[in-house]
């Protein structure tokens, strides 16, 4: 089953943020990750917002945990720490 993560977070600069986000794409990959969309509030380009479609929730814990993710994430500028919501789809539809 594919899981949804969305993850809030604030960053010191977008373009700092993105530079670490793109090179991590291949460990993120092996970590479990399918896709991802990838979007800002609009009155503040550095105050983020991702969907992620993860392989399994264990596979985004063991990633999400690991000390050289931990690191990463304080080297491309979190400010604080992320909101996290798991979620399963239960519906999905087009109108």
């Amino acid at each position: 089953m594919i899981h949804v993560l969305v993850i809030h977070h604030r960053v010191e600069d977008y373009a700092r943020f993105k530079a670490h986000f793109d090179a991590q794409k291949v460990e993120g990959k092996k970590g479990g990750i399918i896709s991802y969309q990838m979007f800002h509030k609009a009155e503040d380009p550095n105050d983020l917002v991702f969907l992620f479609d993860w392989d399994n929730i264990e596979n985004f814990k063991k990633y999400a945990g690991s000390p050289e993710f931990q690191r990463e994430q304080k080297d491309a500028g979190l400010i604080d720490q992320p909101e996290i919501y798991i979620l399963n789809e239960i519906e999905k539809g087009s109108l």
